[in-house]
């Protein structure tokens, strides 16, 4: 058998495919610097929409939430859990956003009398509740009991005396919770 050796290429041959593998490299590393750079983008626009903040406007939260107050909202937490009771919500009413606690949860008999909330005739323990903003037990703002929809809550302000919430709006449908608001601790 007759070997044949590959033909010797000239030596600028060889410094060229050199060349083109420094240049093939680089151009690799801005490409996936790139992609990285448009991964990162990406994942802080989704952020923002997800953790929108909002600014307390009224004191329908207090003392859980001041006037001047900003809240980071999270409007994906419902996506994969539940509301649940004592969750501090953004929701809408007509075109309007307001800010308030789930208190009542669908199926629930919710009653508000003489400062004390009832959920199915049995009094809420409420510790979010302040003795100062919760002084009206004198019966004018009382809430007859209301039977709750399947999808519906009843919402309402931690500051009972001031707060024009689900006592008075009724109950809501629970499509119209927008996001859960997220308290940090100090």
């Amino acid at each position: 058998f007759h070997r044949f050796a590959a033909p010797k290429l000239p030596q600028s041959f060889a410094l060229c495919r050199e060349a083109v593998g420094v240049i093939t490299m680089r151009k690799s590393i801005f490409v996936i610097a790139g992609l990285g750079l448009v991964a990162f983008s990406v994942l802080v626009a989704a952020s923002l929409l997800v953790t929108k903040g909002y600014e307390v406007v009224g004191g329908t939260m207090k003392p859980t939430l001041s006037i001047g107050d900003k809240v980071k909202v999270d409007r994906d937490a419902y996506d994969s859990t539940a509301i649940s009771r004592g969750d501090v919500v953004i929701y809408k009413v007509g075109s309007s956003e307001h800010i308030g606690r789930v208190i009542g949860l669908g199926g629930e008999t919710i009653s508000w009398r003489y400062g004390r909330t009832y959920i199915n005739g049995e009094v809420l323990d409420e510790p979010y509740i302040s003795n100062e903003f919760n002084r009206r037990g004198d019966g004018v703002l009382n809430m007859e009991p209301v039977k709750l929809g399947e999808s519906q809550l009843l919402i309402m302000g931690d500051n009972r005396d001031q707060s024009i919430d689900g006592r008075k709006r009724g109950p809501i449908q629970a499509d119209d919770v927008i996001a859960k608001v997220v308290l940090e601790s100090s």
